[in-house]
């Protein structure tokens, strides 16, 4: 019981003593950790600050670079605007000349067509009195070669015409000449009836023996007559 009463106390001594330890490591660890904390708590303020500054130092830069920046702006703007203008005059003026050539072409070739029309105008013109009085000229030059080959035509005729009137009156005349003659020699002559034949048109025809007369006396006769 002693043995067991003494290994009891002994126990409760070593457990005692292991809750004292632990009590002291965790009031260290306890002390170390707020230390710990502190420190940490002193650096974030510090950093902060440091940060606080900083941000304060680029925000009063960039107020301080506002009017700077709108000036330049302002000057960049105004840059700009006169280059748009310079720009808008300078196509206006380009647009302008050439709109001003585009019309001096446009009234150049106006020129030129209505000249070159007036020139097909006039040839046209002359080319059409030319070919009036080509053919006016091949109308008279027909007109005189129709009256020309009538006229001869009508002298071809009329002296056919007289040509066969002075046979026929040459011939009238022959046959009033054998008719009389004939009529002469039946008044001084008996003559046979079978030496005279008689046409069907009352005309006789007579040997020129019977009367005397040969064919080329007869001819030279008839000659002198007509």
């Amino acid at each position: 019981m002693e043995v067991l009463a003494e290994g009891l106390a002994t126990s409760g001594r070593e457990r005692k003593m292991a809750v004292d330890d632990s009590k002291v490591r965790t009031a260290g660890m306890l002390r170390a950790f707020g230390l710990e904390r502190m420190a940490m708590a002193k650096d974030l303020k510090s950093g902060f600050a440091a940060d606080r500054k900083a941000r304060s130092v680029d925000v009063r830069m960039m107020q301080a670079n506002t009017g700077t920046m709108c000036e330049a702006l302002r000057q960049d703007h105004l840059r700009m605007g006169r280059s748009l203008r310079r720009k808008l005059v300078e196509s206006t003026e380009g647009v302008a000349a050439l709109v001003a050539s585009l019309r001096a072409d446009f009234a150049k070739e106006s020129a030129d067509f209505a000249k070159a029309h007036r020139h097909m105008t006039r040839a046209q013109r002359a080319g059409l009195a030319r070919d009036r009085r080509d053919r006016s000229r091949e109308v008279v030059k027909l007109m005189k070669d129709f009256h020309v080959s009538r006229a001869e035509m009508a002298q071809a005729l009329a002296q056919s015409l007289a040509k066969s009137t002075g046979e026929m009156k040459s011939q009238v005349s022959g046959l009033n000449v054998f008719s009389a003659l004939l009529a002469k020699t039946r008044e001084n002559a008996s003559v046979p009836s079978s030496m005279l034949a008689v046409q069907s048109g009352g005309t006789a025809r007579v040997p020129f023996a019977a009367l005397g007369l040969g064919p080329e006396e007869h001819q030279k006769k008839t000659a002198k007559k007509k």
